[in-house]
C-alpha cells in the first residue's frame, strides 16, 4: 500500500466532503465523488461529466470505496445487468476483449463534477453553478495528476475534458474514425505524460456507441490495452 497516496487521498476526500456538503445544502442535490474503489496508478481512470439523477441532499461522509482493501468495488461491473443503468452498457461492450475487460474491472471511476443532475445544462443553471464547476474541476485535476496518477484516462463525453482544460480536436487528435471518415470515434490527447482518450458520451450519442462504431472501438481499446 502506498502510504503517500493514502494520505493525499484522505486529505483530498476530507476537503471535498467539507466543501461539497456546503454547496449541497445550497442547491439541495446529493454528490458522489467515486463510483469505484480508488487505487494508485491504475491502468485506467474513467471520468464522466457528472452523475445522472436528481437525488436530494443527504448529509453524510462520502467515503472512497474500499480504498486499499482486497475487496474491490466497481459500479459499472456491479450494475452490469441493471436495465436502469445506461452509461455503463456501451462501455462494457467496448471493453469486452480479453485484456480490456480486465482493465475495466480494475479501473477507477469518477466524474469531473460530483453533483447529480439530469443534464449538464441543468447543472450550469444551478445557483453557484459556475463556481461549483470550477471547484470540482480543480479537485478532479488534483486527483488525476497528484494522487491517483493513472496510466491512462478515458473521458466519457466532451464536457469533462473541456472543464479540466484538456485541449483536443476531433480532427487533429482522432485515432479512430467512422467508416465514412466524417466523425471521430476515439480521440487521444497527451497531458502530463498521460494519454487521455475521449469518446462521445455513451448514453447520449447512440450512433457513435452502437453497431459497427462500437465494434471498431472495442477492437481499438483491446489493441491499446494489450500493449
Amino acid at each position: 500500500m502506498n502510504k503517500e497516496f493514502e494520505t493525499k487521498l484522505h486529505v483530498w476526500q476530507n476537503e471535498v466532503n467539507t466543501t461539497c456538503n456546503k454547496y449541497a445544502k445550497e442547491i439541495n442535490l446529493d454528490f458522489y465523488p467515486f463510483q469505484s474503489s480508488v487505487e494508485f496508478k491504475p491502468d485506467l481512470l474513467i471520468i464522466g461529466a457528472n452523475p445522472a439523477g436528481d437525488n436530494k441532499y443527504c448529509e453524510r461522509v462520502r467515503m472512497t470505496e474500499n480504498s486499499g482493501s482486497e475487496k474491490k468495488y466497481n459500479a459499472y461491473i456491479e450494475y452490469e445487468n441493471d436495465p436502469i443503468w445506461k452509461i455503463n452498457k456501451p462501455v462494457i461492450k467496448m471493453f469486452s476483449g480479453v485484456n480490456s475487460r480486465k482493465v475495466l474491472e480494475e479501473s477507477v471511476i469518477t466524474n469531473a463534477l460530483y453533483f447529480n443532475t439530469p443534464s449538464i445544462r441543468e447543472f450550469e443553471r444551478l445557483l453557484n453553478g459556475k463556481e461549483i464547476i470550477e471547484y470540482c474541476s480543480e479537485k478532479t485535476s488534483e486527483l488525476i495528476y497528484d494522487i491517483v496518477k493513472p496510466k491512462a484516462v478515458l473521458f466519457l463525453g466532451f464536457a469533462a475534458p473541456k472543464w479540466l482544460k484538456i485541449p483536443f480536436s476531433a480532427k487533429e487528435n482522432s485515432i479512430l474514425r467512422t467508416d465514412d471518415n466524417r466523425s471521430a470515434l476515439i480521440m487521444k490527447a497527451e497531458c502530463n505524460g498521460i494519454p487521455h482518450y475521449i469518446i462521445h458520451h455513451p448514453s447520449r450519442n447512440y450512433q457513435f456507441n452502437n453497431g459497427i462504431n462500437l465494434d471498431k472501438k472495442r477492437s481499438k481499446f483491446e489493441e491499446i490495452f494489450s500493449k
